[in-house]
């Protein structure tokens, strides 16, 4: 295998990767968050009642908060890391004006037949806004929201 294609493989590579590592990163979050839900935050005493100990409920704290950012950025990474590939080997189809690898031959998104070129025509400073132009945000905040909303709703039913 050549440099170059070496390259392009480990470019392909690091796109699902960085989906998996999202992936992980969720269930290790989530994880954390519910098993800190169901850590006993009480010791007992001599005269054989427990009572509460605000080192373990402060433990208890620091897990959940720690989970939630964790799966946040998890879904963050999930949503978002296959979109944030390099793009100095793209082009824009001339018949449908979606980013294609420059050396293509055909189309991957409408299918017609393209000339490979090595000149690179995204020389503006539009790379990165074309790269995320289909994230959609409002997803994302709708996610993230949703989880800190699961999770203050499980601490209010874990308190009663």
């Amino acid at each position: 295998m050549n440099d170059k294609a070496t390259i392009w493989w480990l470019f392909n590579l690091w796109g699902r990767q960085v989906k998996i590592i999202g992936y992980l990163a969720i269930v290790i979050g989530v994880i954390f968050a519910v098993s800190a839900l169901f850590m006993d935050v009480t010791v007992a005493t001599s005269g054989g009642y427990r009572v509460n100990n605000l080192g373990l409920i402060s433990s208890r704290q620091n897990y959940m908060i720690f989970g939630g950012f964790v799966a946040i950025a998890g879904i963050i990474i999930a949503l978002v890391g296959d979109k944030l590939k390099a793009s100095g080997t793209s082009v824009k189809c001339p018949y449908c004006a979606e980013l294609i690898n420059s050396e293509a031959v055909k189309c991957k998104h409408c299918g017609s037949d393209v000339t490979p070129s090595k000149i690179i025509a995204n020389t503006d400073n539009t790379g990165a806004s074309d790269r995320l132009a289909d994230v959609n945000v409002k997803l994302i905040a709708g996610i993230a929201i949703t989880v800190f909303a699961v999770i203050i709703v499980a601490i209010m039913f874990y308190r009663q």
